[in-house]
């Protein structure tokens, strides 16, 4: 019977002379990867048509969280936590914030932040509780006549 001659072991820097893609030279049993392409463009740039221009004035009700707030600003969540951490608001991205503080985000950033723009009834609520301004003859009587009403009967 006759047997069969094995083949030399080769070692990863033997392959790597012959050009073959074998065992990786530093060990393991991972075969080694060709190198990367080069990229046309730095990492973390992209091309200015590709970035859109972040919007000028946002619109937001009573509260509204970090995480919206920065998608409605297109910013990441990290720089409008950090503008919150320089005014001492330790807030995580869940954290809720009220009007007020996201005006003053906003114009940190450079956004505009507004109010809703009020419906149709809710103008008309508003006009019908607003009380009327007071007339200044009327509540004078009404001071005078109290007053002498408090005076002692002689």
């Amino acid at each position: 019977m006759a047997m069969k001659s094995k083949a030399p072991n080769r070692s990863g820097s033997q392959a790597a002379q012959r050009g073959e893609r074998g065992r990786n030279p530093q060990g393991g049993n991972r075969p080694q990867q060709p190198p990367a392409k080069a990229r046309s463009q730095p990492r973390g740039e992209e091309s200015p048509a590709a970035v859109a221009a972040p919007p000028k004035e946002v619109v937001v009700t009573e509260a509204i969280t970090v995480r919206d707030l920065a998608t409605l600003m297109q910013r990441s969540p990290i720089d409008l936590i950090k503008i919150l951490m320089q005014y001492g608001i330790m807030a995580p991205i869940t954290h809720t914030i009220d009007h007020d503080t996201a005006v003053i985000l906003g114009e940190e950033l450079g956004v505009a932040v507004l109010w809703p723009p009020k419906t149709a009834e809710e103008l008309q609520e508003s006009a019908s509780t607003e009380p009327a301004p007071p007339n200044s003859r009327a509540s004078a009587l009404l001071f005078k006549n109290a007053w002498q009403a408090s005076l002692p009967i002689a």
